[in-house]
């Protein structure tokens, strides 16, 4: 069948490279080791990496929104593009001041 098919083409190596890196960035804003990420820690790294005030504020009111107030692993899988994103903009520019991102 089709899902079978797909499956097989799975390259699982790499998928399993690719979370154990998503979860080292999971920690670097939890670093209690919790499992989750308090929507205030989360605005400040939004804040650091260059997130526009409105693209921040809209994504703590959707959180919140949902009854969340905090960040789960699977939460942040779902938004690993986003943090990957500002993971990169803090690191290669931490004293970058622009939010328009």
């Amino acid at each position: 069948t089709w899902v079978r098919r797909c499956i097989a083409m799975m390259d699982f190596p790499a998928l399993s490279i690719k979370l154990a890196r998503a979860r080292e960035l999971f920690y670097c804003n939890d670093p209690d080791r919790t499992g989750r990420i308090l929507l205030d820690d989360l605005r400040v790294e939004l804040k650091a990496g260059g997130v526009s005030q409105e693209h921040e504020d809209n994504v703590i009111e959707r959180l919140q929104r949902d009854g969340k107030e905090h960040l789960k692993f699977l939460d942040f899988l779902a938004h690993v593009p986003l943090f990957v994103m500002i993971h990169d903009t803090i690191t290669y520019n931490p004293f970058d001041q622009n939010r328009n991102r």
